[in-house]
């Protein structure tokens, strides 16, 4: 009785500090253009994308509580209840952002990206939240962010193009 309640109750956590890859590698094309992509409900002006598994819906933010970078603004991408994953796939798998200024030009940061990534045992529901530093936070200009993270398998991927203002 004891096993079962507490099996039901356990959370596994993962929280992680990854450097920042922030335009070291090409941009990719959007998943808006594979035709097995569905579309993810998000709050802000932008789109987000899954393929292989399913993330109904991401709230998306701006953060300027980070004690990492306390100048810095981060978005916030907060997925949940990703199905068609596990935590060790999510986990396991790579994660990658880009920044641009409003011409298009890529914006190099130097900061820490910014993962949390939490599961339960009964449903394998995870919630996946991403934090990405694209701006001082007095910086008033518009910055197009993108981020992606690609399963172990590359079979799997969850594609965001947030317009920040």
């Amino acid at each position: 009785m004891k096993s079962a309640l507490l099996s039901t109750l356990l959370i596994v956590i993962f929280q992680t500090i990854v450097f920042a890859q922030s335009a070291s590698i090409p941009v990719p094309a959007p998943l808006n253009t594979a035709t097995k992509a569905t579309a993810i409900k998000i709050t802000g002006e932008g789109n987000g994308f899954a393929l292989g598994l399913k993330v109904p819906s991401a709230i998306i933010s701006i953060d300027t509580s980070i004690k990492v970078a306390p100048n810095f603004a981060y978005l916030s991408i907060e997925m949940e209840e990703i199905t068609g994953s596990s935590l060790v796939e999510i986990m396991n798998g790579s994660t990658y952002f880009w920044v641009n200024d409003k011409a298009g030009k890529p914006i190099k940061i130097g900061l820490k990206f910014l993962k949390k990534i939490k599961s339960t045992m009964e449903n394998n529901n995870v919630l996946f939240v991403a934090k990405i530093p694209f701006k001082i936070e007095t910086d008033k200009n518009p910055y197009t962010v993108r981020f992606r993270w690609i399963g172990p398998d590359k079979k799997k991927m969850i594609d965001y193009t947030v317009l920040v203002k």
